[in-house]
């Protein structure tokens, strides 16, 4: 089969397929931990203010100062955004620019975040069960 179009240079060396199944596992983990830590009443809270609030902020600071490159770093701190963000790997390297360097700067800011705060509850988490099985 003859491949056409703008997809008809895409080969599987040029697609970054890891970049989904590492964001999917790293937002599974997270949500696993931060339930698990925080328990459903202080987890809701959680969600809204890092899942929900850093895309609304966001939103606004691209709307009302047109920071476009900050209103995306920050936005990639919520699971949501670095879902879609993660997607950008299938794109093929010719088609990307500066703007899909940005895209690619905010998930890896995004991993990082999202990886630091899962790390932060896990500790936390550990030193809960220590102390209950001490007692």
């Amino acid at each position: 089969m003859i491949n056409s179009g703008f997809l008809a240079d895409i080969s599987p060396a040029s697609i970054n397929y890891y970049k989904l199944p590492l964001a999917a596992g790293l937002i599974i983990f997270y949500f696993y931990v931060s339930l698990e830590y925080l328990e459903i009443n202080r987890f809701a809270l959680l969600f809204l203010g890092l899942w929900i609030v850093p895309i609304l902020l966001a939103v606004f600071l691209a709307v009302a100062f047109e920071f476009e490159d900050l209103s995306l770093y920050l936005a990639a701190i919520s699971p949501l955004t670095l879902t879609v963000l993660s997607v950008q790997g299938m794109a093929v390297e010719s088609l990307r620019s500066t703007e899909f360097e940005l895209i690619i700067n905010a998930y890896w800011i995004g991993c990082g975040f999202i990886l630091f705060v899962t790390m932060i509850l896990a500790y936390r988490l550990k030193d809960l069960k220590d102390r209950t099985r001490e007692k």
